[in-house]
Parts: structure tokens; C-alpha cells; sequence
């Protein structure tokens, strides 16, 4: 929404865009407009397919006259009015999850253009066409999409409040919690893929309230994902700027974790909600559903200290596949005077799933260094 309304701004103050730009004597229109100083998109990331027209259910090829430059893109289109219903509303016919293969996630490399699908008025791409097939094959195990806030009555709202003072006072107390100015989780592992196992090194990082990030080390190769306000890119070998799409993607993986949830419980679109009984290895416990910036997730308390069971959400899991998570965490420690859940096993739509299981060897709060949210500057 930010982006069309700098793009209405930008139609009212430019003759050219005014009348849409769409000529090969006029400028390309941009969202975000060409202030945002995205690079001209390359022919790999063009759709020569007029996207309006796939959602018409018809594939028409688009004219190099008639072109939209959106978020890293170029979209060319069979007629200027086509290209003018595109600049309306792009957030309806652009490329979901900012290009990525739409059935390993917004997080994974990007898709083809030229292998694509429109799924419940939603354009995807492909890496290849064995990934489409199995994204047709049960879409909605791969269609990502934004958690829809839990219902409330005046009593649940009431209980989910007292459920989250005492996970807060279990941690050491809000006014500890509230202290935390940053996250740190490192964990290590040894991966095979292909013929060649691996040393991965994996970090969360959160910078509260509103920076993130995630590295992923193998062996010498370094690859980072970074988003605070003014920014979100993956940087490897090159730097490449996410879609909103994507930075919410990384953002969540982080919403999930408890000690996240305590230190975000005061955004302004927080909300918490008591769910009903639940038990967890034996013990007996109250579910608490929070929900903030389009994520939900469904803590698992036990009432007699506070202490977190579990964390229950719906996100990518085993084989990349959308279905219902549940930490159960085994390890509380305490970080500077914070006890925070620490380890956890996982499951996957009831099943165990032991790749999923979360050993962090560091929990460290309050040692980042700011000079991890600079944004990455592509290598000569």
C-alpha cells in the first residue's frame, strides 16, 4: 500500500506518467517509482506474457511499448490499457512472493518467467517445471498467504492477557524483557547435498524492534538475508532487494519464538487471545493465540509458572510444504538474567519431525553490532 501511494504521488507530479508513460518515447513507469533506484530489470526477469491477460485465462505475448518495471521486474503488455490496469493494481497481477520458486518459498531462488501458473487470481513462478507440477499438485500446501487474526470475546482477551504476564513473568518480568535490545541464536550442523556434506552454520538475529536477520554459512560460502525499515536484501555473491512479501517472509521466522513475541507484545497491532486446554509431553497447559503484522501464532503456557511448552504455527516444515508446526521446547537457559526457551523438537502436521528440531549452541541477547544493518553494498 506505501508503494502505490508513493506511485499516485508520482502520477500527479510527472507529465510523462501522467499518461503512463507507455511509449517507447517515454520513461518506464517503476513501482517503486524509479526513486527507489532498483537496477533496469534483466531479460531473464521479463514476462513477455501479457500478465493481465493470464488472469483472463488467455496467454498473450506483450509489446516492448507497452512495459511496467515492478519491484525488479519488467512487465510488457498486448495493449496500453492492459498496462494502465497493471499500474492500478499491481499488487493483483505482479509476480507473487517476490519471483521466488512458488513451491520452495519467497526465501528460495527465483523462477522462470516463462514457467508460470495463475492460482486463485494469483500469478507464480517456477525454477523449473518439475516444481510446478509439484505446486499443482496440492497448491495450497505451497501458497503462501498471511494468517488471519484469531476471534476474540471480552473474556478470551482477558485470559490471553493474564497468560502473557505470566510467560512474562516467568522470563524475569517485563521490565527485564523490555531491556532486551537485541537476539542473537546461532546453531550448527553437518549437511550433505548432493555428493559433498557440509559445515552449516545458521543465525537469527533480531535488532528490536523492527530489524532482522538470518546467515546461512556453508563452509566458505556466505549468504544473509537483512530487513529493517528502510530495506530488505539478500546479500551473497551480489545483493538483490526483497519484495515486502519476502521481508515479511524472514521477519516471521523469527514472530514465532517466544522470546520475539515478549519483546514485540507492545506494536500497536498486537494481539492476544486465550485458545482453550491443551497438553504437551503430559503437562497440562492453556494456549494463548497472538497475532501481529499478518502472523499467528498459538503459544502453549503452563498456568501453575508461565513456562512455554510450545509454539504452534502454520509455516513451511518437511519437504517445504505449508502445514500446522509445533515446537515442543525441551530447554529453557538464562541469558543475562532472562530465561528464554532455548531447544526445542519439532512436529509436522502431527508427525515427528526431526529435521526441524531447533538446538541453538548460542542464545545471546544484547551483543549486536549495528553494523550488521547496513545495508550490504554488491562486490566489485
Amino acid at each position: 500500500m506505501i508503494a502505490r501511494a508513493f506511485l499516485a504521488l508520482s502520477i500527479a507530479a510527472s507529465p510523462a506518467l501522467a499518461q503512463r508513460g507507455l511509449t517507447n518515447r517515454d520513461p518506464i513507469p517503476a513501482i517503486p517509482p524509479v526513486t527507489h533506484e532498483l537496477p533496469a530489470p534483466p531479460e531473464t526477469r521479463t514476462f513477455k506474457v501479457d500478465v493481465v491477460e493470464l488472469q483472463r485465462g488467455r496467454e498473450v505475448s506483450g509489446n516492448p511499448d507497452f512495459a511496467v518495471d515492478c519491484w525488479g521486474y519488467r512487465y510488457l503488455f498486448s495493449t496500453k490499457e492492459n498496462a494502465a490496469a497493471f499500474l492500478a493494481d499491481y499488487e493483483k497481477y505482479e509476480v507473487q512472493l517476490g519471483g521466488a520458486c512458488a513451491k520452495m518459498g519467497p526465501l528460495s531462488g527465483r523462477g522462470a518467467t516463462s514457467i508460470h501458473t495463475v492460482y486463485q487470481g494469483r500469478l507464480y513462478t517456477f525454477a523449473s517445471q518439475s516444481c510446478k507440477d509439484g505446486f499443482l499438485k496440492d497448491p495450497e500446501a505451497r501458497a503462501d498467504r498471511p494468517d488471519p487474526k484469531p476471534e476474540s470475546t471480552p473474556e478470551s482477551s482477558v485470559r490471553g492477557q493474564q497468560l502473557l504476564d505470566l510467560m512474562l513473568s516467568h522470563m524475569g518480568g517485563p521490565a527485564k524483557v523490555d531491556a532486551v535490545t537485541s537476539l542473537r541464536m546461532e546453531a550448527t550442523s553437518r549437511e550433505k547435498q548432493g555428493d559433498k556434506d557440509y559445515n552449516r552454520r545458521r543465525t537469527w538475529i533480531a535488532s528490536f524492534p523492527d530489524k532482522f536477520r538470518r546467515d546461512d554459512d556453508w563452509d566458505d560460502f556466505k549468504y544473509a538475508m537483512v530487513v529493517t525499515p528502510e530495506f530488505g536484501v539478500m546479500a551473497y555473491s551480489k545483493v538483490e532487494e526483497m519484495h515486502p512479501q519476502q521481508r515479511l517472509a524472514l521477519s516471521r521466522g523469527l514472530y514465532h519464538l517466544p522470546a520475539v513475541i515478549a519483546r514485540l507484545r507492545t506494536r500497536d497491532d498486537f494481539l492476544a487471545v486465550a485458545a482453550g486446554p491443551v497438553t504437551i509431553n503430559g503437562t497440562k497447559g492453556e494456549t494463548l493465540t497472538v497475532w501481529f503484522d499478518s502472523t499467528a501464532t498459538t503459544l502453549a503456557i503452563d498456568p501453575a509458572n508461565g513456562k512455554v511448552l510450545a509454539a504452534m504455527y502454520r509455516d513451511r516444515g518437511k519437504g517445504g510444504a505449508i502445514g500446522a508446526i509445533e515446537m515442543r521446547y525441551t530447554d529453557q537457559r538464562d541469558v543475562n538474567g532472562v530465561t528464554l526457551p532455548a531447544a526445542a523438537e519439532a512436529w509436522f502436521n502431527s508427525e515427528r519431525w526431526t529435521g526441524g528440531d531447533f538446538k541453538p549452541d548460542v542464545v545471546a541477547i544484547g551483543d549486536v553490532n549495528a553494523d550488521l544493518f547496513v545495508k550490504p553494498t554488491p562486490k566489485e
